[in-house]
């Protein structure tokens, strides 16, 4: 099992697994809801999967809209690179920073299941257009995330092909 945890790492069981559980229990605990089947490997990679789509709500939905309300500000992608050589509890710093921004999105997330647990949604719409709905925004979401994470990569990239300022 310390075997699986070290290479699982610290951000993913923080801003993947821990949001998945905790959205799986907020769940079960206060709506009619069930997302889990009963058989523990099926359900852990399930719960992880919600955690995982739950960092995305936060890193494609939650950070954009907290950038333009004004609630954050990030520093530019290249001086982060440079402070981050510099100093390597920035990466810590940031791995807590994003586990804030999913636990943000997961609570947001329960917010409108809840919401919508209340006004009995299942009553006014089909469970096959539910479905297909959660589908094409999961599917949305990760193109989305795909596309951002590839142009940190670039960034990356090009940031450390660049000389060092002296």
């Amino acid at each position: 099992m310390d075997k699986l945890l070290d290479k699982i790492g610290s951000y993913n069981i923080f801003n993947n697994l821990l949001p998945g559980v905790i959205f799986y229990c907020l769940i079960a605990r206060f709506t009619k809801f069930v997302i889990v089947t009963g058989e523990l490997i099926y359900d852990a990679f399930l719960i992880y999967f919600f955690g995982l789509v739950l960092s995305r709500v936060g890193s494609i939905i939650i950070e954009p809209l907290f950038k333009s309300w004004k609630i954050v500000k990030f520093a530019s992608f290249e001086d982060y690179c440079i402070a981050s050589k510099n100093d390597p509890t920035l990466a810590v710093l940031t791995e807590v920073n994003n586990t804030y921004r999913s636990l943000i999105a997961t609570l947001a997330v329960f917010g409108i299941a809840y919401l919508l647990d209340k006004i009995n949604i299942q009553v006014l719409i089909s469970g096959e257009i539910v479905f297909a709905f959660i589908l094409i925004a999961t599917l949305t979401l990760l193109v989305f995330s795909f596309r951002k994470q590839t142009k940190y990569i670039k960034q990356l990239v090009k940031t450390d092909n660049k000389p060092e300022v002296k």
